[in-house]
This record gives structure tokens, sequence and C-alpha cells, in this order.
């Protein structure tokens, strides 16, 4: 059973902010006072930073939420300035609170909030990793997921994935990737003969230095990837930058489980990265 409790101390914030603004006296029917104007805007705010956000990881979706979004925004509006009617912010109030109980706190005790799918997914990506700081820092980035940070654990995803990358180069040496870049900077035909690139790695901190465009080239010089698996890493690389910089490009719940599912073919369970 999913633990309510935080969600009943919320409701209860919600139902003192409507008894206090039940007993605020006004001749003119208009909201003034500091006090209430700025706690309607915390627990507003607190909706969308944090309670909708941990609901959607307990397997609620976006249009079981459209009611309580569009009564946290009416309010939050209110809330912005002073001499806004005391009816209007009762009005919200009052239809969050009826229903809030019976869809949200009875569908988490009753099961129906329960981790969705792809939730369950993303835990399932870490049953073959056997490196526990690997492990560790992969839950890192999947647990981002499971609350909905989607940007924040595809660039962490990344980096597991990058540091998994590093961990194989320094095992087969150095030289190796370096005569791999050596050998595909002189092609002159063929996949690599516009890669112009040469390194002299001696260190891990040198292979730091190299960007990851230029990693994913190289391993595939080195055929630990072939082409598709290349393009494939190369997407979600694109998918890291995305979600790293700023930009209109969404990302959904099913874009963050196919970056999840390429990482976890492509370089934590495929055996020439062990």
């Amino acid at each position: 059973m999913t633990d309510t409790t935080e969600f009943k101390e919320y409701l209860k914030h919600l139902k003192t902010l409507k008894n206090t603004l039940t007993k605020e006296s006004t001749k003119t029917g208009q909201i003034h006072k500091r006090s209430i104007l700025v706690e309607a805007e915390k627990l507003s705010t607190l909706w969308f930073d944090s309670v909708k956000t941990k609901l959607i990881a307990h397997g609620f979706n976006e249009e079981q939420l459209t009611k309580y979004n569009n009564k946290f925004t009416h309010l939050l509006k209110l809330s912005s300035s002073a001499g806004n009617l005391k009816k209007g912010f009762l009005d919200d109030l009052k239809d969050i609170i009826y229903s809030f109980n019976d869809d949200i706190v009875l569908k988490l005790h009753t099961g129906q909030g329960q981790s969705s799918p792809l939730g369950d997914a993303y835990s399932n990506l870490l049953a073959d990793i056997q490196d526990q700081d690997q492990n560790i820092y992969l839950k890192e980035a999947i647990d981002c997921a499971k609350l909905n940070f989607l940007k924040a654990s595809i660039v962490l995803g990344w980096c597991a994935a990058i540091y998994q990358i590093h961990k194989k180069i320094e095992q087969l040496g150095f030289a190796k990737f370096n005569i791999a870049s050596a050998q595909m900077a002189s092609s002159q035909s063929g996949r690599f003969k516009k890669y112009n690139k040469t390194f002299a790695i001696l260190s891990p901190d040198d292979l730091k230095e190299v960007f990851d465009n230029d990693i994913l080239w190289v391993i595939e010089g080195m055929n630990l990837v072939d082409l598709n698996q290349h393009t494939r890493l190369k997407s979600c690389f694109d998918m890291r930058n995305h979600c790293a910089h700023p930009g209109e490009a969404p990302i959904t719940p099913y874009n963050a489980m196919s970056f999840f599912s390429d990482i976890n073919e492509i370089i934590f369970k495929n055996p020439k990265f062990q």
C-alpha cells in the first residue's frame, strides 16, 4: 500500500487555507491580506513543483489530474495580486478539497496509484548490471525518470553510459584507442574517409577531454559497436544535449524509455563492454 501521509498533509493545509478564508472579514468581498495570498501561492506552486510530479510517479496520468491543474492555475493567478474576490478563492479550494480524497488519497490506498508500467521497466534495466558503482549511478538516473524528471534522468543516464564506455577503453588500453583513431583519420575511402581526428590518450583524465561524439566514432573504429549501434547511441547523445540545453523539443516518458532501452542494450548488456 502506498504511503499517503504526505498527500493527506497537503490536503490538511488546503483545508486550513479554506477555513482561514471563510473566517476572513471583508466588506468589499476582496482579499488583500498578504499572509493569505502567500499561502495560496505556496500551495498552488507546491502542486506543480512536487505533488503532481509524485502522483505521476505513482501512476496517475495527466488526464486524471487535469481538473486539479486547472484549479491550481486559477488559484495561482488569484494569489498573484491583492483585491481578487474571496469567492473565487473559496470556489477553487472547495472544488479541490471536495474530490481530493476520492480522486487521489483513496486511489493510492487501494492500489490504483501504484507505479506505472514504465516505472517497472526502468527498474528492470538495473537487473543485469554487476558493477556496484555503475548500478548506484544509473539508479539515480532511473529514480529521476520515475519521478518524471525526464530531462535530468537522461543527462544522468548518458553520463552512466559514457562512463561505462570509458572504462572499457581503459581496460583495452589507450594505445588501441589511439591507433584506431589514426587508422580512421588515414582512411581514403569507406565509412571513415571524412573522419580526420587523431588522439594520443595516455590516462583516464586525457580521455575525459575527448568529446563524446568523437568517442562514439572511435569505438566504432575499434569494432565495439557497428554502424547501426553508433547511430542509435548518437541519437541518445543528441537527446542528452536537448535535455541539457534550453529548447522546445518535448521529452515524453516514451522518449526516456527508448533512451534507456538503447543504452541498456547497446552498452550495459553488450558483452563487448563487460
